[in-house]
């Protein structure tokens, strides 16, 4: 009986595995797992750097409202909640939508915890204070755990 081959001489001597060996796929592993650290170490830094920014826009956007609900009802909100609802003693003329926009998600930071919000704080010459605590939800910290307070930003300015 006569073989019918396939076109191609066999190569003598070859084991006919056309893979990667173990060392190669372990070496492509290793400079995946380098690089994806990398990138993550620069998104996380630049996460932070937006929240804090999103967190100072916030405080003015805050601010703002406490100044236009001192305008028209001749005193300042007790708490940010009555910048969002109507308080029962308010006598000026009350927005649509209230001073804030984005309901009650507008009075917490990027971090989810609620403003500190202080009117006419003991020992201060401010009317208000408006602060996060940062990442930790504690007072005073570092990098991103650093509180971000209405007044010190005035300062920076």
């Amino acid at each position: 009986m006569t073989r019918i081959g396939c076109g191609r001489p066999a190569r003598r001597g070859s084991r006919g595995n056309s893979g990667f060996t173990l060392l190669e796929v372990m070496v492509v592993v290793v400079i995946l797992g380098i690089l994806a650290t990398v990138l993550v170490t620069q998104i996380t830094g630049r996460i932070g750097i937006a929240q804090r920014e999103a967190t100072k826009a916030q405080i003015k956007q805050i601010e703002s409202a406490v100044e236009e609900f001192k305008l028209l009802g001749r005193r300042y909100p007790e708490n940010p909640e009555e910048l969002l609802r109507k308080p029962g003693d308010f006598r000026g003329t009350w927005p649509d939508n209230g001073f804030l926009r984005g309901g009650d998600s507008a009075i917490l930071d990027p971090w989810g915890k609620e403003f500190v919000y202080r009117k006419n704080p003991s020992g201060s010459e401010r009317r208000i204070e408006i602060i996060s605590l940062g990442a930790d939800s504690q007072e005073g910290g570092e990098g991103e755990d650093e509180d971000i307070k209405n007044w010190e930003d005035k300062k920076n300015r």
